[in-house]
């Protein structure tokens, strides 16, 4: 249907996050962005034990392979975070590093109650790339920020939620239908209205630049005159459930 799933499938390594995969992943997103039919992405591991242990560890040996890294990491992540539809991270058990990036990038989070949560680097030598540190401090304030970067500790779904690093915490039986049940209340809206809110969500927590300014002046004037507007109308005029075709 109009729920896109985006799986880290590799159980067999904690859903590590290899260097292929990072550089799959904006052509993945690409092909995502340019589906009609999809509505909203959801963004999970495969199984309900890990969501993402952070990157392959044994890729990462030598300077070149951390700076292959960062290139593939960076350009994912940016592709994830500047999709122009809703996204939400699914998060089953350790969920830690590039796991709290990719989360991170997604609009909203939801936890099962039995996640944990890390970002580790200062433990191993590792740096946080700019942008991902900008998203934490965004999210859960900038002194919550400096505890989880300086301490590299891990903490739970709950204390995840008291530092709104998660929107929800579910019972990790249940998460994946409040999820589910989520996304499709998302994406039984106005594709073009959702693109316009997302982009102006980004616009108005973000230093914009004037191109931006400019796509979201002509993603709210689509808005104004599309067919989707008049079809919410008529609907609430017939009290019906809208139909709406992204046009």
């Amino acid at each position: 249907g109009p729920i896109g799933m985006l799986i880290i499938n590799r159980p067999e390594r904690h859903n590590a996050v290899s260097l292929e995969a990072w550089r799959a992943l904006p052509e993945i997103l690409d092909a995502l962005a340019a589906d009609d039919s999809m509505r909203v992405l959801v963004l999970r591991g495969a199984g309900d034990r890990t969501f993402v242990a952070g990157s392959d560890i044994d890729e990462l040996d030598d300077v070149a392979g951390d700076a292959a890294y960062a290139e593939a990491s960076g350009a994912a992540l940016e592709a994830l975070t500047r999709l122009d539809k809703p996204t939400i991270a699914l998060i089953h058990g350790h969920c830690v590093g590039a796991g709290v990036a990719l989360a991170l990038a997604c609009d909203l989070r939801f936890a099962s109650d039995d996640a944990r949560f890390s970002i580790p680097a200062v433990r191993f030598g590792l740096a946080v790339r700019v942008e991902t540190v900008r998203q934490l401090a965004r999210v859960v304030g900038p002194t919550h920020a400096s505890e989880i970067l300086f301490s590299g500790r891990r903490f739970d779904a709950l204390e995840a939620r008291r530092m709104n690093l998660v929107n929800h915490v579910v019972a990790a039986s249940e998460v994946d239908d409040a999820v589910e049940q989520v996304a499709r209340q998302i994406a039984d809206n106005a594709p073009l209205s959702l693109r316009a809110a997302k982009l102006a969500l980004r616009v108005a927590l973000e230093d914009p630049s004037a191109s931006e300014e400019s796509e979201l002046d002509d993603a709210i004037a689509a808005c104004t005159v599309s067919a989707d507007r008049a079809e919410g109308q008529r609907a609430l005029r017939n009290k019906r459930k809208p139909r709406f075709s992204g046009r």
